[in-house]
């Protein structure tokens, strides 16, 4: 009928017989038992069918103009292409230049904190028996002009002030509070636990 196959199914699940019309797709519908109705239905499953191509052929239709369009888009060079990559590339550098900037900026705070630990050392008394004990050891190793202060000095000064028996508590916020060398938390922990596994082992 109208180009599509049209054939009669029972099925014995329902009990019913169904008109089956066939092309690209398929679409069913119950036989009638009213004479003369199966003609409208199968002239209306037609009707229904060739406006389901329609439809469908014009979805394919629609996507493939879809289609060109964007591979037409992709395949236009981007209009501010140029001045984008100078504004990546700007923007590179810019980072470049902040990244220098704080890392001076930083170097400069850790010099100036160094400087006023070493004149706190040179100038004021101490608060505690810890500090003391450093304040002593450290105005012997501070030399001018250059005020140098090496990491065996750290070292040493953590060394000397758990040998005169102040806990590591006491040791830790001494060296956190005046060191020259400006230490982290970490870097103070790391030496006083270097050290006391090594006294340890010694024992």
């Amino acid at each position: 009928y109208k180009g599509m196959k049209l054939h009669v199914e029972f099925e014995p699940q329902m009990l019913r017989d169904v008109l089956v019309m066939s092309g690209a797709s398929e679409t069913r519908q119950t036989v009638s038992q009213i004479p003369g109705d199966n003609v409208n239905r199968i002239v209306d499953m037609a009707a229904k069918y060739t406006k389901l191509e329609e439809q469908q052929t014009q979805k394919v239709q629609e996507l493939t103009e879809k289609l060109a369009s964007a591979e037409k888009e992709l395949s236009t060079p981007f209009p501010q292409e140029e001045e984008f990559e100078r504004l990546s590339l700007r923007s590179a550098e810019l980072a470049v230049q902040l990244a220098e900037d704080a890392e001076k900026e930083s170097q400069e705070n850790i010099q100036n904190e160094k400087d006023r630990r070493i004149h706190t050392i040179l100038d004021e008394q101490p608060e505690t028996p810890c500090a003391k004990c450093f304040f002593a050891f450290a105005k012997k190793r501070l030399q001018p002009p250059d005020w140098l202060w090496p990491k065996s000095a750290e070292q040493n000064a953590v060394k000397l002030l758990i040998d005169k028996g102040f806990t590591k508590d006491d040791v830790a916020s001494t060296m956190m509070r005046f060191s020259p060398m400006v230490p982290s938390r970490e870097d103070v922990a790391n030496i006083i636990n270097a050290y006391t596994r090594q006294a340890a082992s010694c024992r």
